[in-house]
């Protein structure tokens, strides 16, 4: 795990027995401020392709408050939009895997959403492979996902698009 020292990934262990998380609570936090806006294309075995919205809507320091959605990939709706609410640690624990059947590696990634320097976790749990691509500098959900049954491709979802708000200084 390039870029993390052995201090900062202790912290980043949230049960015994877990990998280290790719990234803190608070380094989430702050990578999904009020206004980020994420697009991930999302292909499964069992429906038609689609995209999922997430827009976060408001955030402090204990958590935030999200807006999902999916529409087809030309724009038309699927359904309504659920609102939820999650705080940083239960993001965070998203990624928690157990230590001994996680490995964690670099890896680059070229996805529609740009080329990302990434930590790339492989969780196996028997007959079921995931395969989640953290980008380094974009805290928060992995840019790319993929689920494996029996070595076989059941389940894709990978960011075609992000967004986080540029804030102006405060003039005096």
């Amino acid at each position: 795990m390039s870029g993390t020292t052995m201090s900062e990934a202790n912290t980043r262990v949230m049960e015994v027995g877990h990998a280290p998380t790719p990234y803190s609570a608070d380094e989430i936090r702050l990578g999904c401020p009020s206004g980020r806006s994420i697009q991930l294309r999302v292909e499964t075995a069992v429906e038609p392709t689609y995209i999922q919205h997430i827009r976060f809507i408001e955030a402090d320091e204990v958590g935030a408050t999200q807006d999902l959605w999916r529409t087809s990939p030309d724009g038309e709706p699927r359904g309504g939009t659920d609102t939820v609410y999650s705080t940083w640690e239960e993001l965070q624990k998203h990624a928690s895997f157990d230590a001994d059947a996680t490995s964690i590696d670099d890896d680059r990634i070229e996805i529609t959403a740009g080329v990302f320097d990434c930590l790339r976790y492989t969780v196996g749990r028997g007959v079921f492979t995931h395969v989640f691509w953290f980008a380094i500098d974009l805290p928060g959900m992995p840019v790319k996902f993929t689920a494996h049954t029996d070595d076989r491709l059941t389940y894709t979802s990978e960011m075609v698009a992000s967004t986080i708000p540029k804030h102006e200084p405060e003039r005096n």
